[in-house]
């Protein structure tokens, strides 16, 4: 489960810039929507909320992954379909709920 857990690694050094609002609005890196874009704010605010969660993503999969063998064996899954569901899950999660914040901080 190395995959997992690089991924987790990476999703962790991505997001602490963001979480700390660290990076400036651009057309490459952060939560890059038309109303983010459209104010420096909102930009700011929603980016740090996915950085966070970014974050808390990552740590998931890093530890998600660490405990795999044992919880393939408990749940009787196979480790592919156990590393599908930690890579995409968290990152649904974290996108759904960083919309959802978006859309209450423009109305």
């Amino acid at each position: 489960m190395r995959g997992p857990m690089i991924l987790g690694i990476i999703l962790v050094i991505l997001g602490v810039p963001l979480a700390l609002s660290k990076v400036r609005p651009n057309s490459i890196y952060g939560f890059r929507v038309q109303k983010t874009l459209a104010d420096p704010a909102v930009w700011y605010k929603v980016n740090a909320f996915l950085g966070k969660g970014v974050v808390i993503c990552g740590i998931a999969m890093i530890v998600l992954s660490l405990t795999a063998p044992m919880l393939t064996r408990l749940l009787d899954m196979t480790a592919g379909n156990y590393g599908l569901a930690v890579i995409l899950s968290p990152l649904a999660i974290v996108i759904a709920l960083t919309w959802n914040y978006m859309s209450r901080l423009t109305r």
